[in-house]
């Protein structure tokens, strides 16, 4: 009897580059786009969300580093 192959894992998400503040703190203004840095996250728990393609793209524009 062959044995049957163990299925293929799901390749995961890569981590977010950077994180946008939702809740301003003494450190960051809301809106903020800051890099996905374990000690800046841990600031921010519960206060910022991964920052999408296009939250990137605005901040480019927005800074003029696209």
């Amino acid at each position: 009897m062959a044995e049957k192959p163990s299925p293929a894992s799901e390749p995961s998400a890569p981590e977010p580059t950077h994180l946008v503040v939702i809740e301003a703190t003494g450190d960051y203004q809301r809106g903020a786009i800051v890099p996905n840095a374990p000690d800046i996250a841990k600031s921010l728990a519960g206060k910022c969300r991964p920052a999408t393609q296009q939250d990137l793209g605005v901040a480019g524009i927005m800074t003029g580093k696209a």
